[in-house]
């Protein structure tokens, strides 16, 4: 695993394993560094209810996920302020009932600008797509 600390930078790690993240308090004070599991299969960020409501943070949403068995569950979430490198975003946090529970979904992933090198196994800085309407033959 790696060790994590707040205003730690990290450009590449290792995918399927523990990667730093940054939460966020709603004061602009209160962080907490945490190491989460990269999970592709994730649509979300899983978040501790402990911690994000430490932050000030309070559930805002309802998501339905699917689970692995086929199950559909339902769970709050919250925009939650999440730093992975030099990155700093409001993105979707589910919050988990877990203690333990810290997941990185593809989501945020996304909205990072971090993608998976498959052959090697690490995450990569990526640029966005930016699709202009006569790219998908339209004018």
């Amino acid at each position: 695993m790696l060790a994590c600390k707040a205003g730690a930078t990290i450009l590449w790690r290792p995918m399927g394993e523990f990667c730093c993240l940054v939460v966020h308090g709603l004061d602009g004070i209160r962080t907490q560094a945490v190491e989460a599991l990269v999970n592709t299969g994730a649509t979300y960020t899983w978040v501790p209810k402990t911690i994000l409501e430490g932050r000030g943070y309070c559930a805002c949403l309802r998501r339905k996920l699917r689970l692995t068995d086929g199950s559909v569950v339902e769970r709050e979430g919250t925009g939650a302020l999440l730093k992975a490198d030099d990155a700093v975003l409001d993105a979707v946090a589910i919050l988990s009932d877990r203690k333990l529970e810290l997941v990185l979904g593809a989501a945020t992933l996304e909205e990072l600008c971090l993608g998976l090198d498959q052959v090697a196994r690490w995450l990569v800085p990526i640029e966005a797509l930016l699709m202009r309407p006569h790219a998908l033959g339209r004018r």
